[in-house]
């Protein structure tokens, strides 16, 4: 090749050397090619490599995934349809892009949580949300919370909310949502947490909440809502808050198939007509559940009595309403009624025109203590029903027609009363009753009258039989028969006899009329005396609807320290006289329930207690010597109870208490 060829050589040169010369040229010409190959193959390589690295890279670069449509379309419209723009955090949220921005990008928008690529949860609380909401949000059909509490988010809950069925917790509390709540919502099988108060929500509950058998918790107070809870609903197995109070149209009486349930389950029925049936949610042992109904007898009871007598035409007869059986808390606040413990405790129904015969159903009070039922034109015998009330203290039946009947059971029970007034055996009142309701001048007459009419009606029939019976049958006396005996000598014995029995007998009845008499002057005093304690009731009734409007407090103050003092004075006569003990006693049980009407507690300050920091002690107290310096000014002795008023949490005192004390004096 002639690019191996070199320049000729010199003359004087061998040709050794000059074939050597050329050998080496050969070697470095071959040495210079190959390190042009190798280099050339190295910079290829590098060239090969840094491609293969960059290449794929720039491909993942175009290929990174975007979000999912269907979600990205759903929080578009949510941010256009709710003022996006104006809400108060809208961090990184960007709706003007073609294509959905990939899951990382989401992640940071304010309040979105993506799990796979999803949008699992979307948290907007209190953010100024505005709107409605559109039907496009039903594409985030991976949600598992929703929580746009707290916004100014108005219109229906539209049938979108059924495709969410993935959602665990529906938080909407607090905005304006209207209309009714849709029954699209049975779809949400996964829904735990249910809040929709605070909203002007409309319609029934609807019965398909009762196919979520995994709700554990429902809200829904404070809306517009109307009609009875679904027993589905109730029997829901995992729910643990029912929270449906200030629906005013709720109503119905909510009664659990379970009855540890009731328990278990945290109810609000404020301001609604629902109510707990007492009966069907009774457990051994268990406390009366809050917003209990009055029970079913009981609230029949008092339908009875009402209707028995004509209570339409009472004098008072304040929410006397039998449309729906109430909570027992709201039957108080009916006239004359007075709840403890989920049952009624009092009945106090005197002098307010009650008119007609006391029904058996009465029986049905079992934990009654007071039936104050006296200056009412009440007649006829009281059921024996009202044996079976064991707990009664008080039986008030003065200026009544009202009779006790001589069955042992009634006549037992009466015994066992510690105050029982105006109430007479039926047996010594059957002709009084019958004479008040029947026509003619004889419904005017005294009982000891008509036993003394009936007496000489007996005597004089006797002494017109005896005329007869000798006219008759005694012939002409002559001389010759002067000396004969009276052939009719033992009949006139025997009528002798009998018209004897019937001098003591008169004598007897006599002597009843005489009792009566005297038991009328008794009666007729106490009655007397208890009128004028009903009117005093009555007064104090108009002076605290006069306090309740803000006026005569001190008015108040004054009429409540009289009772005291009344009461005060009886407590006198108790432990200082004799005889009319028991009058006294019933009037002092009267007095003490009245002061406990008006809110006043008798008070003792301890024995031991230092006097200058002691509540409610009068001044001037006793003094007694002690030479014990540590027993300085300690009360030794209660010499009078005082009286406080509790309002609210204060304790205002009527009549304080009067104690004797300890002043300590050096020996000399």
């Amino acid at each position: 090749m002639a690019y191996f060829a070199g320049p000729n050589p010199a003359p004087n040169i061998k040709r050794d050397d000059y074939t050597l010369s050329i050998a080496c040229n050969h070697v470095m010409l071959l040495t210079g090619m190959m390190f042009v190959q190798n280099l050339t193959y190295h910079v290829t390589g590098a060239v090969l490599l840094a491609s293969l690295i960059v290449i794929p890279q720039s491909t993942a670069q175009q290929s990174k995934p975007a979000g999912n449509r269907s979600d990205w379309e759903g929080l578009k419209a949510l941010y256009i349809e709710t003022g996006g723009e104006n809400w108060t955090n809208n961090s990184n949220w960007n709706v003007t892009l073609e294509d959905p921005p990939p899951p990382e990008q989401l992640t940071t928008w304010h309040g979105v949580t993506l799990t796979d690529g999803r949008v699992t949860g979307l948290d907007l609380s209190n953010n100024g949300l505005t709107g409605i909401l559109s039907a496009e949000i039903g594409n985030l059909s991976h949600l598992r919370v929703l929580d746009l509490q707290e916004n100014d988010l108005s219109g229906p809950i539209g049938s979108w909310i059924g495709t969410l069925t993935a959602l665990v917790k529906l938080h909407l509390q607090q905005n304006q949502f209207s209309g009714p709540i849709p029954n699209e919502i049975e779809n949400l099988v996964h829904l735990e947490y249910l809040n929709l108060r605070g909203n002007r929500l409309e319609g029934m509950i609807p019965e398909s909440l009762g196919n979520l058998q995994k709700l554990q918790g429902i809200w829904l107070h404070a809306n517009r809502l109307s009609g009875p809870i679904p027993q589905r609903v109730l029997n829901l197995p995992n729910l643990g808050w029912l929270w449906v109070g200030e629906n005013p149209d709720l109503s119905g009486i909510l009664s659990l198939t379970d009855p540890s349930r009731t328990a278990a389950i945290d109810f609000y029925l404020e301001q609604t007509g629902l109510c707990i049936d007492q009966r069907s949610t009774e457990v051994a042992d268990a406390p009366i559940p809050d917003y209990a109904c009055l029970l079913e007898e009981e609230w029949e009871a008092l339908k009875r009595l009402y209707l028995a007598t004509d209570g339409d035409h009472w004098i008072a007869n304040t929410g006397w309403n039998f449309e729906n059986r109430l909570k027992a808390e709201t039957v108080e606040d009916w006239h004359g009624i007075t709840i403890e413990d989920g049952s009624i405790q009092a009945l106090r129904l005197g002098l307010n025109h009650l008119d007609g015969i006391l029904p058996p159903e009465l029986g049905s009070f079992t934990k009654l203590e007071f039936l104050r039922i006296d200056g009412n034109p009440l007649y006829g015998p009281i059921p024996d029903e009202l044996s079976s009330l064991a707990n009664l203290k008080v039986l008030s039946a003065a200026e009544t027609q009202l009779c006790a009947p001589s069955t042992a059971a009634v006549q037992l029970w009466l015994r066992r009363i510690p105050t029982v007034l105006g109430l007479d055996d039926c047996t010594s009142s059957e002709a009084a009753i019958s004479a008040e309701h029947s026509p003619g001048s004889w419904r005017t007459l005294p009982l000891w009258m008509i036993i003394g009419l009936g007496v000489l009606g007996i005597l004089g029939t006797g002494a017109v039989l005896i005329a007869a019976f000798r006219k008759n049958n005694i012939p002409e006396e002559t001389e010759e028969d002067e000396d004969e005996p009276d052939p009719y000598i033992d009949q006139w014995m025997t009528i002798q006899e009998r018209l004897e029995e019937f001098i003591q007998m008169a004598a007897s009845m006599s002597t009843l009329a005489e009792q009566s008499i005297h038991q009328s002057d008794i009666t007729r005093d106490f009655a007397s005396a208890l009128k004028t304690l009903r009117s005093a009731l009555d007064q104090r009734d108009q002076e605290i609807k006069r306090l309740q409007r803000g006026h005569d407090n001190a008015v108040f103050r004054k009429f409540v320290t009289r009772f005291i003092r009344v009461d005060q004075a009886i407590q006198y006569f108790l432990q200082n006289t004799t005889g009319q003990a028991d009058h006294l006693e019933s009037i002092q049980s009267l007095m003490m329930d009245a002061l406990q009407e008006c809110d006043v507690q008798q008070f003792q300050p301890e024995i031991g207690s230092d006097y200058r920091s002691a509540f409610g002690v009068a001044e001037h107290p006793k003094i007694l010597i002690t030479t014990v310096a540590e027993d300085d000014c300690q009360i030794v002795e209660i010499l009078e109870p005082g009286y406080f008023m509790q309002g609210g949490n204060e304790k205002e005192v009527l009549i304080p208490a009067r104690v004797a004390i300890y002043r300590f004096k050096p020996e000399q």
